[in-house]
């Protein structure tokens, strides 16, 4: 039984593996102490990234500031918090729904013509259906 155990223990690592936990651990070359603003905000330079960002910034603002209006209209509607989780609910399923059936028309269709579509579609239902 002794045999068996001792073939079963796990090897250790080699030398050159092995960790040293007695020596101190070696700083890093950069310091954030030295980055700037400037530094930090490089990339708002350069004009595309600039507007890419401010349209990012609206169109992902957008659905959040609908759906905490939305349940506030229902929360004062009907004073009623298990209403207000069923508005919640019902928002919820289509996402659901229609998660495999995205990603299997996504798997087939280049990435160009599927953000020129979808975002071309969010832009009709945000300006055609404010609800």
């Amino acid at each position: 039984m002794g045999s068996i155990i001792t073939s079963m223990a796990k090897p250790s690592l080699p030398e050159s593996r092995s960790p040293d936990f007695t020596q101190p651990a070696q700083k890093t070359t950069r310091s954030w102490k030295g980055v700037s603003a400037r530094d930090t905000f490089a990339s708002l330079r350069h004009p595309n990234f600039r507007l890419w960002f401010v349209g990012q910034l609206f169109s992902l603002m957008a659905p959040g500031c609908q759906s905490t209006a939305q349940g506030y209209l229902v929360y004062e509607l009907t004073g009623s918090p298990a209403y207000l989780g069923y508005v919640a609910f019902a928002a919820g399923i289509p996402a659901w729904l229609f998660t495999l059936y995205g990603g299997v028309i996504a798997d087939r269709m280049s990435r160009r013509n599927m953000l020129v579509i979808t975002q071309t579609a969010m832009m009709v239902r945000l300006l055609c259906w404010p609800g």
